[in-house]
Parts: structure tokens; C-alpha cells; sequence
């Protein structure tokens, strides 16, 4: 797989490959790699499709492997030609779909998120808290199974998107009354209210967190990797066009410049080889982390 990402970034650094905004202000993606699964992002047009294919096809004779399109999926937006994406499906082999579904238990959107779209999350865990009888158990057992049986099965969503605030709620009610076995059928006096319970223990509570909190906590933590992780994930990238002189016919001439996200941010170098025809000859792109404005010019 790593070399499907290289012949990737090859054709997207020869414009060959054209990617996508995830967003208004997001950074342009064009693969999205995990495990043996993949997502291939590109522009919807029929030349883009031919491009994409033909990457492919060099990766399957360089490694002996064969993808099964039937199996795979087309996703078009719907800024997107019918007729169009059609034409890409017939091409590709692969059908349409107008729903990604979910990987790895988290709904892969494209819209608006709403109530109804990770409703299904407090489902799972009324499920899981339901399938033990709270009046069983100890206070000390309950919120043992409410770290282990609540967190266990959000954690991955969690750090992945943002919950909505009636979401965060909804999850804090069902461990708030199996903390206290409290249902509808049986009503039950909550001893102490839910900040108090949420606080550490050295501060007198239980230990338990908030869902909003440590939904915040976990995604924090995602975007700090992406922060200090200068290899596994996208950076932004955007063109800037300067003027530059050709060189003497026989000649090479080497452009360099580089670059940085405000005052302290993202640095990077990057250059490209000329000849004298305007041909692009090679070309380097080197991030070197987080810095200052001036990190590029050294």
C-alpha cells in the first residue's frame, strides 16, 4: 500500500491527479489509507477517472495484485453530473452509492449531522448497560461497568467526530440512572448531583467523566498528533505563482523557497528543477516541523 501512496503523490505533485477540499478551508486529500482499505478522492470528471484508473493499473502489474471494483463504491457529490458519474461507473466497474455506510462502527457522513445520526450510539450503550441488573451490583461494581461498558464502546467514535450536545446528554442520563438504578418503572433518589459525581476522586467524586468533555478530551488529542506527526497525516498545501528568469539553453536552474503557517507554525521547503523549454524536471517538498517564520530560509 505504501507504494500505491507514493505513485499517488507522484501524479498529485505532476497535477496529473487533481484532489479535493474535505472543506471550505480544509486541506486537499486524494487518498485516505487503513489497513487494506482505501479511499480515493479525486475531481468528478471522466479525464480524472482515466487518471486514477491508470494509477491503479501500474500498482496492480508492480505488485501482482488485482482490485475487485464490483466490490468497491463510487460516491458523488451532488454538485456532481448524473449523467456523469454514470459514465465514471461504467468505466470503473464499480456502482454508484449515494451512502458510504460506516467503518469501523462510525457512520462516514457527507451532510449536515444531526440527532438521528449517532442516535444509534445511545442504543448500544442502553444495550450494554441493560444487559446487567444494576440492583446486582454494588455502587463501586456500577461505575466500574460505566468506565468499562460506556467508554469501551464510544471511544473510537469519540475521537473521531464531534457529538452533538443532545447525544453527549442522552449518554450522561443513562449512565447517571444505572449509576443510581434508576428507571422508569422505579424511581430512586440520587444521592449526590452529577458535577459532584464527575469530579475526580482526590476532589470527592467518582471519577466519572462527562461525555461532551471527553469527547473534547479525545479529539484534542487526535489533533495534537496530527500537530506533532510530520508523516501520517495530510498537510495543507496551497500555490503561490512568483516569477522566475529561464536559464541559458543547456542549462538546469534550480527555484527553491519555503514557506510557514503565520509567525510559529508548519515549515516547510520545497523546489523545483527547470530547463530552458519551461520543462518541469524534478522537484522536493520538505517539511520540517514546527517553527518559526524564518525556519524556511535556513
Amino acid at each position: 500500500m505504501e507504494k500505491l501512496s507514493h505513485l499517488i503523490n507522484q501524479r498529485v505533485n505532476t497535477w496529473d491527479w487533481k484532489c479535493e477540499k474535505i472543506s471550505r478551508e480544509g486541506p486537499h486529500i486524494s487518498h485516505i489509507f487503513f489497513a487494506d482499505d482505501l479511499i480515493l478522492l479525486g475531481q468528478g470528471s471522466v479525464t480524472q477517472a482515466e487518471k486514477i484508473n491508470d494509477c491503479l493499473d501500474t500498482f496492480c502489474n508492480l505488485s501482482e495484485q488485482q482490485i475487485s471494483f464490483p466490490k468497491s463504491c463510487i460516491f458523488y457529490s451532488c454538485n456532481t453530473n448524473e449523467r456523469v458519474a454514470k459514465i465514471i461507473s461504467e468505466f470503473c466497474g464499480s456502482p454508484l452509492t449515494k451512502n458510504l455506510g460506516k467503518y469501523l462502527g462510525v457512520p462516514l457522513i457527507y451532510g449536515t449531522v444531526s440527532k438521528r445520526t449517532y442516535g444509534v450510539m445511545v442504543e448500544k450503550v442502553q444495550s450494554g448497560l441493560a444487559a446487567w441488573k444494576s440492583d446486582t451490583l454494588s455502587l463501586a461494581g456500577r461505575v466500574t461497568l460505566i468506565k468499562d461498558v460506556t467508554f469501551a464502546l464510544l471511544v473510537y467514535t469519540m475521537q473521531s467526530v464531534k457529538l452533538t450536545s443532545d447525544i453527549c446528554l442522552k449518554l450522561d442520563k443513562l449512565n447517571m440512572n444505572f449509576l443510581w438504578d434508576h428507571t422508569d418503572a422505579k424511581k430512586t433518589t440520587h444521592l449526590f448531583k452529577w458535577d459532584t459525581v464527575c469530579l475526580p476522586k482526590k476532589r470527592g467524586g467518582l471519577g466519572i467523566k462527562r461525555m461532551k468533555g471527553m469527547n473534547h478530551v479525545l479529539l484534542a488529542k487526535i489533533g495534537w498528533q496530527i500537530l506533532q506527526n510530520d508523516n501520517g497525516n495530510p498537510r495543507d498545501a496551497r500555490t503561490i505563482l512568483v516569477a522566475w528568469d529561464l536559464p541559458n539553453e543547456g542549462y538546469v536552474k534550480l527555484n527553491v523557497d519555503g514557506g510557514c503557517t503565520g509567525k510559529l507554525g508548519f515549515v516547510t521547503d520545497g523546489g523545483v528543477l527547470h530547463d530552458h523549454l519551461k520543462n518541469w524536471l524534478e522537484g522536493f517538498v520538505l517539511n520540517k516541523g514546527f517553527g518559526s517564520v524564518i525556519e524556511p530560509k535556513f
